[in-house]
């Protein structure tokens, strides 16, 4: 049986002011020409499916075009976890009606809900979760104390393991912080979240993972995150794509496989100098209209760089002064800044935004223009 694992695909994400969504929208269309031509058994969406609550929307309409598509069209069932980015209620929106087309629409936790597909070797059974927080877990356990969410996850996997027997094979998916590993550090958390051990995740034929948007295993080789279609954030490094996983007989391990994603544009982050910049030196073996943001290495600022590179880059995303070069030694206290004179104030803040002291000639310009600053301050005249 052959499964698409795909997640975080935050329909309607903005970055930098730029809408997305015309990048999203090639990617769906590409991704539906790859499901046309693999002919998978099943999609599963391990959660975040809009970027907010409240989508735009042209986001909707998206989700809307894809999911006919690949429904209705293609005759392949999609299974969608709510995530954290998602508002559970309006997801779920006609959910037992739309299960009758081949889509299932997972907003609440169930431990004993599964669907289940049939190939030559037998059943396999899907156990979708959607993003869990505390509260949602004490109440589909009220009678057990839950005093984190750890613990809660806790009686849930024991919940759903109770469904699990010998000589079948079980899908989990879940969105979140996970790790297979039984111990972790005093203070397990990942960006703020509780990173939340799940070990019995093992004993799933495949576990289908959302929340982080970089490929990774989360301790086994069946237990992965996909990561999410396209980079979303400046800081995102490594290539993208979703997994097909292939389940053989019950017993034996799956075969997953990446499939890499060419985004309609990339995002790059890149330092050097504006000239560089402007003159391509750097960015030549890119595309123009690739997404950029600039760390310009420049000493001072160059007036309307923004614009300037705009011309040259017409999606450039921002940018900002990097002075790689520090100035050394200790923080000034509050004490010393009392204690010390505009002058060296100056020459220090200088050294600090440059990377280098003030030059004799600027110092003695500096001098002049503080002179007659506190002159004019102070009643002088002004020469």
């Amino acid at each position: 049986m052959k499964l698409i694992h795909t997640s975080d695909w935050h329909i309607g994400r903005i970055l930098n002011e730029y809408s997305l969504l015309d990048d999203q929208a090639a990617f769906f269309s590409w991704f539906a020409e790859e499901m046309a031509k693999g002919k998978p058994d099943v999609i599963l969406v391990s959660g975040d499916i809009y970027n907010r609550s409240v989508p735009p929307t042209e986001a909707v309409r998206l989700l809307n075009q894809v999911l006919a598509t690949l429904i209705l069209d293609l005759k392949i069932p999609v299974v969608l976890t709510a995530g954290n980015h998602d508002s559970k209620a309006r997801l779920s929106f006609g959910n037992e009606l739309l299960e009758q087309t081949g889509l299932y629409i997972i907003s609440q936790p169930d431990p004993k809900r599964r669907l289940t597909l049939r190939d030559e070797y037998g059943t396999v059974s899907i156990h979708p979760l959607p993003y869990l927080e505390l509260h949602e877990l004490r109440a589909l356990f009220p009678d057990k104390e839950l005093p984190t969410l750890q613990s809660g996850y806790d009686a849930l996997m024991r919940s759903i393991a109770e469904e699990i027997h010998p000589g079948e094979r079980h899908v989990l998916m879940a969105h979140g912080f996970f790790t297979t590993y039984e111990r972790a550090s005093a203070d397990p958390s990942v960006g703020g979240e509780e990173l939340i051990r799940l070990p019995l995740a093992r004993q799933f034929t495949y576990t289908a993972l959302g929340h982080i948007h970089r490929p990774s295993m989360a301790g086994e080789e069946t237990v992965r995150y996909c990561g999410s279609p396209l980079k979303y954030a400046l800081d995102d490094t490594g290539d993208r794509c979703f997994l097909e996983v292939t389940l053989g007989k019950p017993g034996t391990k799956p075969v997953v496989e990446p499939v890499w994603i060419t985004p309609r544009h990339e995002l790059r982050s890149m330092t050097g100098t504006f000239a560089s910049f402007l003159q391509r030196d750097t960015t030549k073996e890119f595309p123009a209209d690739d997404y950029y943001f600039f760390h310009l290495t420049d000493k001072l600022p160059v007036p309307d760089a923004m614009l300037q590179l705009k011309a040259v880059y017409p999606n450039l995303l921002g940018l900002t002064y990097d002075h790689t070069v520090q100035a050394q030694g200790k923080a000034t206290g509050l004490h010393d800044l009392k204690n010390r004179s505009l002058d060296e104030l100056l020459a220090q803040f200088y050294e600090e935004e440059t990377g280098e002291p003030m030059t004799r000639r600027q110092t003695l310009l500096a001098k002049r223009l503080l002179d007659h600053t506190k002159n004019i301050l102070s009643g002088g005249a002004d020469e």
